[in-house]
């Protein structure tokens, strides 16, 4: 059984554990400015103030919502010649050739169909559907319930709220932000906030 450790300890790091625990990993403890006293995994410290050497036969998972902060924390392990895992909730239904790169999360009853390709630190949190042909940019996250319908394409840090709807065929640039239950029927190359049915830049 894969033994894993988590940087931070979060709501979002509890969907994290129950996904991994779910495909036969073993999450042990966690990584984090301050120690968690709700909880049964290990403090490990502070990742700044450890040394590695030690725990080189461990897997490590980013288990924290922020893009920008997942995106610091895998240069960090990069900087430290830590392995990043991947994380994949067995309730997830995924197509035999769809490729996911190390650090994502794919969230319990998510789906992910045939041709898609997932990058680096991506979440595809529960219940979200990328359909066939899309990709999603590295430290971006689809939110609970929210759809990309095929061939969709979205940029770098971009954030998909809970329910929105992209159309088939279009593109995000990168640093997007889409409200939760948003409509979005055209490609958007400016970054910014989007919300409505249809999109529309609020900032």
């Amino acid at each position: 059984m894969k033994k894993v450790l988590l940087f931070g300890n979060s709501g979002h790091a509890k969907v994290v554990r129950s996904s991994a625990e779910s495909s036969g990993m073993e999450v042990i403890g966690y990584l984090d400015r301050t120690k968690i006293e709700e909880t049964d995994l290990i403090y490990m410290g502070d990742e700044l103030a450890i040394s590695f050497d030690a725990l080189r036969n461990h897997s490590f998972f980013v288990a924290i919502g922020s893009n920008e902060i997942r995106k610091k924390l895998h240069a960090f392990c990069d900087q430290n010649s830590i392995e990043i895992c991947l994380v994949i909730d067995q309730t997830a239904i995924i197509a035999k050739d769809v490729m996911i790169e190390r650090g994502t999360l794919v969230a319990p009853g998510s789906i992910l169909n045939a041709g898609s390709r997932i990058s680096e630190g991506v979440i595809i949190n529960s219940g979200a559907i990328i359909e066939h042909d899309c990709n999603v940019g590295a430290f971006s996250h689809v939110a609970p319930g929210a759809i990309l319908l095929g061939g969709v394409t979205i940029g770098q840090e971009c954030f998909i709220g809970a329910g929105a709807v992209l159309k088939e065929g279009i593109t995000l640039t990168s640093d997007v932000t889409i409200g939760a239950g948003t409509v979005v029927l055209h490609s958007i190359h400016e970054s910014g906030t989007w919300v409505g049915n249809p999109a529309k830049k609020i900032r």
